[in-house]
């Protein structure tokens, strides 16, 4: 049985993982757009033609209960790598599970800080 994400057998993602990106709409009610692996570049591709990205991880609670585990991954994204000041903050809620051999992504929503909903102390470094 072929696992992962097209032919890459080293693929993170289980087949069938969602990535979710959460945000405010204009009317002030939260919202999720969900998209699979193989749609995620078309959803993108037009922001990252336009605009450098560089996130990293700045830190990381794990916990985890048998084949199951819960990674909150606090980042900070910037246009440019040296740049001192990142231009948004966000935290991803990456969803795993292992199949006795590894550590599959099974699904990764993520939100960015706002002023209304800045990153609590226990998320950072």
């Amino acid at each position: 049985m072929k696992r992962g994400i097209g032919i890459d057998s080293g693929s993170l993602f289980f087949p069938g993982a969602r990535l979710i990106r959460t945000s405010i709409a204009p009317d002030g009610i939260p919202q999720a757009s969900a998209t699979n692996l193989r749609a995620y570049p078309e959803d993108t591709t037009g922001y990252f033609r336009l605009h450098s990205f560089h996130e990293v991880e700045i830190a990381r609670r794990i916990e985890s209960f048998g084949n199951v585990a819960h990674v909150l991954s606090t980042n900070e994204a910037r246009h440019e790598p040296a740049a001192v000041k990142p231009f948004k903050r966000g935290i991803n809620s990456i969803q795993l599970f292992n199949d006795g051999r590894r550590w599959w992504v099974i699904s990764v929503p993520r939100d960015n800080e706002r002023e209304d909903c800045p990153i609590p102390a226990e998320y950072l470094p």
